[in-house]
């Protein structure tokens, strides 16, 4: 049984003024790895007296390291278009002491909180896989909006990556970061929401349709987490990166159609 380390932040998320919900690429992330088979860990950091009673039914076993609050998002979604807003920081996670990983490791920031290359070098791993949505946020203030701006990337890690998933709002900040990753035979996934998505392996692109379109998604938060959870088990399975596209674009199109972290396809 192959591990699954993901690295990030859970969150509270408040979707459309409805009730909050657990949330995160971690949740998202972790769901998936551990419904197909993975031996799931989440390193992260978070209020665990708030969170807990809305990561309950997703029935996961987590330690978090403690912290005075949970991060937290509102969000305004209306199909493929979403406007969010910060409005707590659960701060950096520490680094787990030095243990080698048999598995996958998913890095997987929401807000600023991985130190990628600290993380690397305490949980080395046979695979690495980026979401590096976290890493290019940044928040106008005071009214929270958060809108994408440029990244600072370790060159060291760009040399280690093995797959990132990140959206088409979110490439033109990382275009040089995902061209070497593809380059050195990694794999790119560049998500383009009901549109599906663009497989990137060294200088090739290949445009992918989704399985099905939901007209009227519920929820599309965690629609890219759940599509990169599977892709980076399977293709550390060995599984090519075609086929691997397709089992997680339709995980992902199942996961718009429900609110939260989807258990069960």
């Amino acid at each position: 049984m192959a591990e699954y380390l993901c690295v990030g932040n859970p969150t509270v998320d408040i979707v459309n003024d409805r009730p909050p919900q657990a949330g995160g690429s971690v949740l998202y992330a972790a769901v998936q790895a551990r419904r197909l088979g993975a031996n799931v860990s989440i390193l992260g950091r978070t209020d665990a007296a708030q969170l807990d009673p809305l990561v309950e039914p997703l029935q996961l076993d987590v330690a978090w390291e403690p912290a005075p609050c949970c991060t937290t998002f509102r969000s305004t979604i209306r199909g493929d278009a979403r406007e969010l807003f910060l409005e707590a920081d659960a701060g950096p996670i520490t680094p787990p002491p030095p243990r080698t990983l048999d598995g996958v490791l998913h890095l997987a920031p929401v807000w600023h909180e991985v130190d990628m290359a600290a993380i690397i070098a305490a949980r080395p791993p046979r695979f690495i896989g980026v979401t590096p949505q976290g890493l290019l946020r940044t928040a106008d203030r005071p009214s929270g909006r958060v809108r994408d701006a440029a990244a600072s990337w370790d060159p060291e890690v760009t040399r280690l990556v093995d797959a990132m998933v990140l959206s088409d709002t979110e490439l033109p900040y990382l275009a040089d970061t995902c061209a070497a990753v593809a380059r050195r035979g990694g794999v790119v996934v560049v998500t383009r929401g009901s549109r599906g998505c663009t497989l990137v392996t060294g200088d090739t692109r290949t445009d992918l349709a989704p399985p099905f379109v939901v007209d009227d998604p519920l929820d599309t938060n965690g629609a890219g987490d759940t599509l990169a959870s599977i892709l980076f088990l399977r293709l550390f399975e060995g599984v090519d990166p075609v086929t691997a596209v397709d089992e997680a674009q339709f995980a992902a199109a199942t996961s718009v159609t429900h609110r939260g972290p989807l258990l069960e396809l």
